[in-house]
C-alpha cells in the first residue's frame, strides 16, 4: 500500500478486490459469511490471503479501526514482512522498537491464516513467556485490532483461551494453536516459534528440547508439503547482549546462513534512532543518556545501539 500524495491512497488491486468482496452480502446479516460468497470470490479470497501472508503489514491497515491513530512506521512494515517470509530471523532492536509486538502479530496472523500450523513462544521461563503472550494478545493486539479476537474458537468469551501463572493457549478456528513451551516439552510438535529475549535462555534447552519440537514440516490436508511455506520458521528476538554468549553465537550464525541463502535467513538490527525519529523516545532523553557521565558506555551501546 503506497500513497502518492498526503490525501490520495492507492490500494493494490488484488486488496481493493478483497475489500469489495468484504463489503459485498448477498444475506441481511452482513456478519454472515455464507459459503455461495465463498465459492463464488474463491479466487481473489485466496489471493488475499496469500497477499496478508508475505505483506501482514497490510492486513493491519485494513484491520485498525477508524479513529485509531495506529499505522506501523517504515522499518517495522520491513521487519515484519522479514519474519513472515523467512524460515529463521534473527531481530536485535533496543527498546520502544515493539520488536516483541512485531513478533506476536506475526505469529498471531500465521495461525489465523494458515489452517493447522501450530506455533510457540518461550522465553526464559515459562511464567515470563507467559506473561508476555497475554500482554501482547489480550492486552494489545485484541484492543489494537478488535476483530482478530474473533478468530478464536469460541468468539468473544473467556474460554477463547486458556491459560495459567506459566501458561496460555489460543486456540484458532483455522485450527491452529499459539501456545507457551518451556521446561521439557518432549513429545510435543510446532511448527513455528517465537524465542522471546534470547539472552536470557539456556542453550542446551534451547537445542536439545525447543528447536526439535519443530523436526516434522506442516502438510496439507492431502499430506503433502507445500514447496512455499517456510517450515519450521524461528524468529529470535531480543536486546543487545554480550559476545561469547549462545544469543551471540546465534546471531552470527543467522548471519552466515543469510550470507548462504538469502532467501530463507534473515538478520535484523537498529539502535535508539528508529524509535527516536518516530515519536517513541523523547530526544532530550536520549541527550541526557548519552551525554551522562555515570552511564557506563558499554550499557549505552548494549540498550540502545544494539552493539
Amino acid at each position: 500500500m503506497t500513497t502518492s500524495n498526503a490525501d490520495e491512497l492507492y490500494i493494490e488491486p488484488e486488496i481493493d478486490d478483497y475489500i469489495t468482496f468484504l463489503n459485498s452480502s448477498n444475506s441481511s446479516n452482513v456478519k454472515v459469511l455464507r459459503r455461495e460468497r465463498v465459492r463464488q470470490k474463491l479466487d481473489l479470497y485466496t489471493e488475499a490471503l496469500n497477499t496478508f501472508l508475505v505483506y501482514p503489514d497490510i492486513l493491519s491497515d485494513i484491520m485498525t479501526p477508524k479513529g485509531s491513530s495506529f499505522s506501523m512506521f517504515f522499518a517495522q512494515r520491513i521487519v515484519v514482512r522479514c519474519m513472515a517470509r523467512h524460515r529463521q530471523c534473527y531481530s536485535t532492536f533496543t527498546r520502544a522498537f515493539s520488536k516483541s509486538f512485531l513478533a506476536f502479530y506475526m505469529a498471531y496472523l500465521h495461525s489465523m491464516l494458515v489452517p493447522r500450523c501450530n506455533g510457540f513462544v518461550t522465553a526464559g521461563t515459562k511464567a515470563q513467556a507467559a506473561q508476555i503472550a497475554k500482554e501482547k494478545v489480550i492486552q494489545d493486539l485484541w484492543v489494537r485490532f478488535p476483530l482478530l479476537a474473533n478468530e478464536m474458537q469460541k468468539r468473544g468469551t473467556k474460554a477463547a483461551y486458556v491459560e495459567g501463572s506459566d501458561y496460555a493457549e489460543f486456540r484458532f478456528t483455522s485450527g491452529s494453536i499459539f501456545d507457551v513451551v518451556g521446561g521439557h516439552p518432549r513429545g510435543m510438535r510446532r511448527h513455528f516459534g517465537v524465542f522471546e529475549e534470547v539472552i536470557e535462555q539456556d542453550p542446551v534447552v534451547i537445542n536439545e528440547e525447543i528447536i526439535p519440537l519443530m523436526n516434522s514440516p506442516r502438510t496439507n490436508r492431502m499430506g503433502k508439503l507445500n514447496p512455499y511455506e517456510p517450515q519450521a520458521q524461528k524468529n529470535y528476538i531480543t536486546t543487545a547482549g554480550y559476545m561469547q554468549t549462545f544469543a551471540y553465537d546465534k546471531n552470527i550464525e543467522t548471519l552466515c546462513y543469510c550470507a548462504l541463502d538469502p532467501d530463507h535467513y534473515m538478520i535484523l538490527g537498529g539502535s535508539y534512532i528508529i524509535p527516536l525519529m518516530h515519536g517513541r523516545l523523547e530526544e532530550q532523553t536520549m541527550r541526557e543518556i548519552i551525554s551522562s557521565p555515570s552511564f557506563d558506555k558499554d550499557s549505552m551501546e548494549r540498550e540502545y545501539v544494539s552493539r
